[in-house]
């Protein structure tokens, strides 16, 4: 049986996992678009949402970068917090290292500079 969060987020697979929850990958029913879903892990107290995905959300939709990841939805649902954004398709820098080994100096600092570009 698939699994829809919300009405209309199918979810296709699992990207991660961690202590405060889960992200998904998901196909927009009503879009037809691929996005990613962090999904908070069950019922928080007031103090720990507040420093976990409700504060993402707050500082997500403040920002604007081709290089960042837009926040398409958010809701409730059965006790859970759910913070849809845009899917950006790739593997992490960890991920990267794994694989291909050490970068060459050049290459590190190009991405510090993309990266304090973003920040900026």
């Amino acid at each position: 049986m698939k699994k829809i969060f919300f009405h209309k987020y199918e979810v296709l697979k699992l990207i991660a996992e961690g202590g405060m929850g889960s992200v998904y990958l998901v196909k927009d029913l009503h879009l037809n678009k691929l996005a990613a879903v962090k999904v908070s892990k069950g019922r928080m107290n007031e103090a720990a949402l507040e420093g976990s995905i409700l504060q993402e959300k707050e500082v997500l939709k403040q920002l604007s970068h081709p290089a960042l990841p837009q926040i398409i939805d958010f809701f409730e649902e059965e006790g859970n917090n759910f913070l849809v954004m845009e899917y950006v398709e790739g593997i992490t820098l960890e991920q990267y290292l794994r694989k291909f080994g050490k970068v060459p100096p050049s290459q590190a600092l190009k991405w510090g500079i993309e990266l304090t570009e973003v920040l900026g």
